[in-house]
Protein backbone atom coordinates (compact mmCIF):
# COMPACT_ATOMS: atom_id res chain seq x y z
CA UNK A 1 0.00 0.00 0.00
CA UNK A 2 0.99 3.63 -0.61
CA UNK A 3 2.76 5.49 2.15
CA UNK A 4 0.26 7.67 3.90
CA UNK A 5 2.85 10.91 4.57
CA UNK A 6 1.25 13.77 3.33
CA UNK A 7 4.59 14.59 1.76
CA UNK A 8 5.44 11.74 -0.28
CA UNK A 9 1.76 10.16 -1.09
CA UNK A 10 -0.85 10.79 -4.19
CA UNK A 11 -1.61 14.32 -4.99
CA UNK A 12 -5.41 15.46 -3.60
CA UNK A 13 -7.67 17.31 -6.56
CA UNK A 14 -7.26 20.58 -4.98
CA UNK A 15 -3.20 19.69 -4.77
CA UNK A 16 -3.35 18.59 -8.70
CA UNK A 17 -5.45 21.60 -9.46
CA UNK A 18 -2.80 23.97 -7.98
CA UNK A 19 -0.09 22.29 -10.16
CA UNK A 20 -1.79 22.54 -13.28
CA UNK A 21 -2.34 26.32 -12.16
CA UNK A 22 1.96 26.78 -11.37
CA UNK A 23 2.30 25.16 -14.60
CA UNK A 24 0.41 27.54 -16.45
CA UNK A 25 1.86 30.42 -14.94
CA UNK A 26 5.45 29.56 -14.83
CA UNK A 27 5.03 28.92 -18.98
CA UNK A 28 3.57 32.21 -19.63
CA UNK A 29 6.08 33.89 -17.90
CA UNK A 30 9.22 31.78 -19.13
CA UNK A 31 10.46 30.60 -16.55
CA UNK A 32 9.85 26.99 -17.54
CA UNK A 33 10.36 25.83 -21.20
CA UNK A 34 7.70 23.81 -23.73
CA UNK A 35 9.98 20.59 -23.04
CA UNK A 36 9.85 20.52 -19.17
CA UNK A 37 5.67 21.86 -19.22
CA UNK A 38 5.07 18.74 -22.15
CA UNK A 39 6.66 16.23 -19.20
CA UNK A 40 5.71 17.22 -16.46
CA UNK A 41 2.29 17.25 -18.14
CA UNK A 42 3.10 13.78 -19.36
CA UNK A 43 3.70 12.23 -15.65
CA UNK A 44 0.51 13.87 -14.94
CA UNK A 45 -1.35 12.35 -17.64
CA UNK A 46 0.19 8.83 -17.54
CA UNK A 47 1.82 7.96 -14.73
CA UNK A 48 4.69 6.09 -16.60
CA UNK A 49 8.32 5.86 -15.62
CA UNK A 50 10.96 8.61 -16.72
CA UNK A 51 12.58 6.07 -18.60
CA UNK A 52 9.47 5.19 -20.65
CA UNK A 53 8.80 9.04 -21.37
CA UNK A 54 12.28 9.16 -22.57
CA UNK A 55 11.74 6.71 -25.44
CA UNK A 56 9.16 8.43 -26.86
CA UNK A 57 9.37 9.26 -30.57
CA UNK A 58 7.19 11.85 -32.57
CA UNK A 59 5.30 9.18 -34.10
CA UNK A 60 3.90 8.03 -31.31
CA UNK A 61 1.41 10.57 -31.39
CA UNK A 62 -1.66 9.92 -33.34
CA UNK A 63 -4.80 11.71 -34.31
CA UNK A 64 -7.82 9.36 -35.71
CA UNK A 65 -11.53 9.74 -35.83
CA UNK A 66 -14.17 7.86 -34.57
CA UNK A 67 -18.00 7.53 -34.43
CA UNK A 68 -19.61 8.80 -31.72
CA UNK A 69 -22.50 5.85 -30.73
CA UNK A 70 -24.94 8.09 -29.41
CA UNK A 71 -24.62 10.73 -31.51
CA UNK A 72 -23.28 8.99 -35.13
CA UNK A 73 -21.40 11.94 -35.36
CA UNK A 74 -17.69 11.80 -36.06
CA UNK A 75 -15.09 12.81 -33.19
CA UNK A 76 -11.36 13.20 -33.53
CA UNK A 77 -9.57 10.91 -31.11
CA UNK A 78 -6.14 11.54 -29.94
CA UNK A 79 -3.61 8.83 -28.76
CA UNK A 80 -0.69 8.26 -27.61
CA UNK A 81 1.93 5.11 -28.06
CA UNK A 82 3.65 4.82 -25.10
CA UNK A 83 7.05 2.33 -25.31
CA UNK A 84 6.72 -0.23 -22.31
CA UNK A 85 9.12 -1.06 -19.27
CA UNK A 86 11.77 -3.21 -20.80
CA UNK A 87 10.85 -6.94 -20.21
CA UNK A 88 13.62 -9.26 -19.65
CA UNK A 89 15.17 -10.11 -23.04
CA UNK A 90 13.41 -7.19 -24.86
CA UNK A 91 14.87 -4.52 -26.79
CA UNK A 92 14.84 -0.76 -26.93
CA UNK A 93 10.63 0.50 -27.91
CA UNK A 94 10.16 -3.16 -28.44
CA UNK A 95 6.70 -3.22 -26.92
CA UNK A 96 4.30 -0.59 -27.05
CA UNK A 97 1.17 0.29 -25.40
CA UNK A 98 -1.39 2.81 -26.84
CA UNK A 99 -3.70 5.23 -24.24
CA UNK A 100 -6.20 8.18 -25.14
CA UNK A 101 -5.24 11.18 -24.15
CA UNK A 102 -6.95 14.66 -24.35
CA UNK A 103 -6.72 16.94 -27.13
CA UNK A 104 -5.05 20.10 -25.16
CA UNK A 105 -1.83 16.86 -24.12
CA UNK A 106 -1.92 16.36 -28.33
CA UNK A 107 -1.71 19.68 -29.01
CA UNK A 108 1.15 20.40 -27.12
CA UNK A 109 3.37 17.16 -27.96
CA UNK A 110 2.32 18.22 -31.13
CA UNK A 111 3.72 22.18 -30.65
CA UNK A 112 7.16 20.34 -28.79
CA UNK A 113 7.72 18.32 -31.64
CA UNK A 114 7.53 21.44 -34.15
CA UNK A 115 10.10 23.21 -31.82
CA UNK A 116 12.59 20.00 -32.23
CA UNK A 117 12.17 19.72 -35.74
CA UNK A 118 13.34 23.71 -35.88
CA UNK A 119 15.92 23.31 -33.47
CA UNK A 120 17.64 20.22 -35.33
CA UNK A 121 17.90 21.74 -38.82
CA UNK A 122 19.75 24.36 -36.73
CA UNK A 123 22.45 22.50 -36.03
CA UNK A 124 22.33 20.02 -39.21
CA UNK A 125 24.54 21.11 -42.04
CA UNK A 126 22.04 20.11 -44.37
CA UNK A 127 18.39 20.71 -43.38
CA UNK A 128 15.91 18.00 -43.42
CA UNK A 129 12.42 19.00 -45.04
CA UNK A 130 10.08 16.77 -42.31
CA UNK A 131 7.04 17.20 -44.51
CA UNK A 132 8.98 15.11 -46.92
CA UNK A 133 11.17 12.81 -44.91
CA UNK A 134 9.94 9.35 -44.54
CA UNK A 135 11.19 8.29 -41.34
CA UNK A 136 10.72 12.15 -39.54
CA UNK A 137 8.72 10.03 -37.15
CA UNK A 138 11.75 8.74 -35.67
CA UNK A 139 12.67 11.92 -33.76
CA UNK A 140 13.00 11.87 -30.02
CA UNK A 141 10.58 13.42 -28.18
CA UNK A 142 12.61 14.69 -26.02
CA UNK A 143 15.66 15.22 -27.87
CA UNK A 144 19.37 15.30 -26.91
CA UNK A 145 20.85 18.25 -29.30
CA UNK A 146 23.79 17.88 -27.60
CA UNK A 147 24.33 14.38 -29.23
CA UNK A 148 23.42 15.60 -32.69
CA UNK A 149 26.11 18.39 -32.40
CA UNK A 150 28.16 15.79 -32.02
CA UNK A 151 26.92 13.52 -34.87
CA UNK A 152 26.59 16.53 -37.47
CA UNK A 153 30.14 17.43 -36.63
CA UNK A 154 31.29 13.89 -37.93
CA UNK A 155 28.71 13.47 -40.53
CA UNK A 156 27.02 10.53 -38.90
CA UNK A 157 23.36 11.88 -38.58
CA UNK A 158 21.77 9.49 -40.31
CA UNK A 159 18.40 7.01 -40.17
CA UNK A 160 20.15 4.74 -38.39
CA UNK A 161 20.79 6.88 -35.89
CA UNK A 162 17.40 8.11 -35.11
CA UNK A 163 16.34 4.56 -35.00
CA UNK A 164 18.73 4.32 -32.08
CA UNK A 165 18.24 5.30 -28.42
CA UNK A 166 21.57 7.55 -28.43
CA UNK A 167 19.32 10.93 -29.62
CA UNK A 168 17.08 10.54 -26.60
CA UNK A 169 17.63 12.70 -23.88
CA UNK A 170 18.21 10.88 -20.43
CA UNK A 171 16.41 10.10 -17.50
CA UNK A 172 19.63 12.38 -15.57
CA UNK A 173 18.18 15.38 -17.61
CA UNK A 174 14.37 14.86 -17.42
CA UNK A 175 14.81 14.27 -13.20
CA UNK A 176 16.75 17.60 -14.15
CA UNK A 177 13.66 18.97 -15.81
CA UNK A 178 11.18 18.22 -13.29
CA UNK A 179 13.57 19.68 -9.94
CA UNK A 180 13.69 22.78 -12.38
CA UNK A 181 9.71 22.91 -11.94
CA UNK A 182 9.32 22.18 -8.74
CA UNK A 183 11.80 24.59 -7.32
CA UNK A 184 9.73 27.21 -9.17
CA UNK A 185 6.38 26.39 -8.61
CA UNK A 186 4.84 28.15 -5.65
CA UNK A 187 2.28 25.37 -5.02
CA UNK A 188 0.37 25.22 -1.63
CA UNK A 189 -0.61 21.70 -0.21
CA UNK A 190 -3.83 22.23 2.29
CA UNK A 191 -3.03 19.09 4.17
CA UNK A 192 0.31 20.81 4.69
CA UNK A 193 0.50 24.67 4.54
CA UNK A 194 3.80 23.75 2.92
CA UNK A 195 4.72 24.13 -0.69
CA UNK A 196 4.00 20.57 -2.52
CA UNK A 197 6.50 18.42 -2.65
CA UNK A 198 6.73 17.05 -6.44
CA UNK A 199 8.28 13.80 -7.82
CA UNK A 200 7.32 11.32 -10.47
CA UNK A 201 6.36 8.47 -8.20
CA UNK A 202 3.61 11.09 -7.22
CA UNK A 203 2.05 11.39 -9.91
CA UNK A 204 1.86 7.24 -10.52
CA UNK A 205 0.55 7.28 -7.23
CA UNK A 206 -2.51 9.67 -7.88
CA UNK A 207 -3.46 7.83 -10.66
CA UNK A 208 -3.39 4.16 -9.30
CA UNK A 209 -5.35 5.86 -6.08
CA UNK A 210 -7.84 7.64 -7.64
CA UNK A 211 -8.51 4.54 -10.09
CA UNK A 212 -8.79 2.35 -7.04
CA UNK A 213 -11.43 5.13 -5.25
CA UNK A 214 -13.02 4.75 -8.56
CA UNK A 215 -13.53 0.90 -7.99
CA UNK A 216 -11.56 -0.72 -10.82
CA UNK A 217 -9.69 -4.01 -9.70
CA UNK A 218 -6.38 -4.53 -9.62
CA UNK A 219 -5.61 -5.86 -12.97
CA UNK A 220 -7.09 -2.99 -14.58
CA UNK A 221 -4.85 -0.35 -12.70
CA UNK A 222 -1.77 -2.44 -13.26
CA UNK A 223 -2.71 -2.59 -16.92
CA UNK A 224 -2.88 1.69 -16.49
CA UNK A 225 0.21 2.00 -15.23
CA UNK A 226 1.98 -1.16 -17.22
CA UNK A 227 2.61 -3.45 -14.04
CA UNK A 228 3.96 -6.77 -15.49
CA UNK A 229 1.58 -7.88 -12.97
CA UNK A 230 -0.74 -7.37 -9.82
CA UNK A 231 1.61 -8.30 -7.15
CA UNK A 232 2.99 -4.93 -6.59
CA UNK A 233 0.41 -2.28 -8.08
CA UNK A 234 -0.81 -1.99 -4.11
CA UNK A 235 2.59 0.26 -3.89
CA UNK A 236 0.77 3.02 -5.92
CA UNK A 237 -3.37 2.79 -4.58
CA UNK A 238 -3.84 4.31 -1.57
CA UNK A 239 -6.81 2.93 0.71
CA UNK A 240 -8.89 5.63 1.91
CA UNK A 241 -12.60 5.89 2.86
CA UNK A 242 -13.67 6.22 -1.27
CA UNK A 243 -11.65 2.84 -1.96
CA UNK A 244 -13.63 -0.34 -2.34
CA UNK A 245 -12.33 -2.90 0.38
CA UNK A 246 -12.35 -5.60 -1.94
CA UNK A 247 -9.54 -3.94 -3.94
CA UNK A 248 -7.19 -4.27 -0.87
CA UNK A 249 -8.44 -8.08 -0.06
CA UNK A 250 -5.73 -10.87 -0.47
Amino acid sequence: MAQRCPYARAFTDIESLAIDNELVRLFKNDEIDLATITYVTLLKATGRRPIQLSHLKAKDIQKTIKQNPLTKLEEYRFLLAIPRAKQRGGSFRSELASIEISEELYLTLYNLIQQNQAAVNKILTNEIDWEVMPDAGELPLFVDLSFVIHFNARSEVNLALWQKDVLHTSTKHLWAMLKSFYRAQRAVSERTGDIIQINARRFRRTIGSKMGQQGHTAHVIAKRLDQSDTQNVMVYVENTVHTPITLFAK
